[in-house]
């Protein structure tokens, strides 16, 4: 799927931007347009432009573009920051990280394991508990039907648009087996016992949790490291709203957008 400027905004708008010479007026000229649309009409923008990017994992440099210029007409509606809407659990729909990117891809372990990851998500509590947690589903086909990497932190406001995290720990829990895993352990040709009937409870409520630096089996460091790494030490947020938060971590300048789930 190939999106068209014409199917985001209206050609008045790309045409100032691409007629400004230099950079800084190229943005100042894209963000004035934009301002005359709807959050409404942004906010499809966005989503359409993100939609076929495999939430950036796959999008071409043309895809990127067209995200970003969606981003900023978004961005340019943005008033001041409520950070009594940031609480909740919110969806990665699109993220231009390096670090981060290669996990949207439902395959994107497959070099080292037949892990597939399914949605990512990150969770906040309000500012006064100040406590984040980023999230990935995963299922491993034959033996995990669901499990979830958590990565932990505490998170501070240090301005009207910037938070500061410190990540604590990571691990894995919400394990579900498989049937072809479960018949190993209750096969289907002998009674239930007990005791496989514990195991497989224990399986199902295990968690196991690590601080960061004492590390990971390899397959899931690399992805508690990776949003460590991505996410940062300092996140600014660009765009908060009843559904939509659009993130960029300080330093990289990698954008992370988000739909409420």
């Amino acid at each position: 799927m190939t999106l068209k400027h014409s199917s985001l905004v209206s050609g008045d708008c790309f045409a100032a931007f691409d007629t400004a010479r230099r950079p800084q007026a190229r943005r100042q000229s894209h963000i004035s347009c934009y301002q005359t649309l709807d959050k409404a009409t942004a906010k499809q923008n966005l989503r359409l432009a993100v939609a076929p990017t495999q939430r950036g994992g796959s999008a071409s440099l043309q895809q990127r573009g067209v995200v970003l210029e969606a981003q900023i007409g978004l961005e340019a509606l943005s008033e001041t920051l409520d950070y009594d809407l940031l609480p909740g659990l919110w969806k990665l729909i699109y993220t231009s990280a390096p670090d981060v990117a290669p996990l949207t891809i439902s395959n994107g372990f497959s070099d080292l394991l037949p892990v597939r990851i399914g949605d990512i998500y990150q969770e906040f509590s309000s500012v006064v508990l100040g406590q984040v947690k980023n999230i990935i589903t995963f299922r491993v086909p034959g033996l995990l039907e669901s499990g979830s990497i958590e990565v932990r932190a505490s998170y501070a406001v240090r301005s009207p648009r910037r938070i500061m995290l410190e990540f604590r720990e990571a691990g894995i829990r919400d394990l579900q087996i498989t049937d072809r895993a479960e018949a190993l352990l209750a096969p289907a040709l002998l009674p239930r016992s007990w005791l496989s009937h514990r195991a497989l409870l224990a399986l199902r409520e295990a968690e196991v949790f690590l601080p960061l630096r004492a590390g990971l089996p390899s397959v899931f460091n690399r992805a508690s490291s990776n949003l460590e790494r991505s996410f940062g030490s300092e996140y600014l947020l660009t765009f908060l709203d009843e559904d939509t938060l659009i993130g960029s971590q300080t330093g990289t300048g990698g954008t992370f957008i988000f739909e409420r789930a």
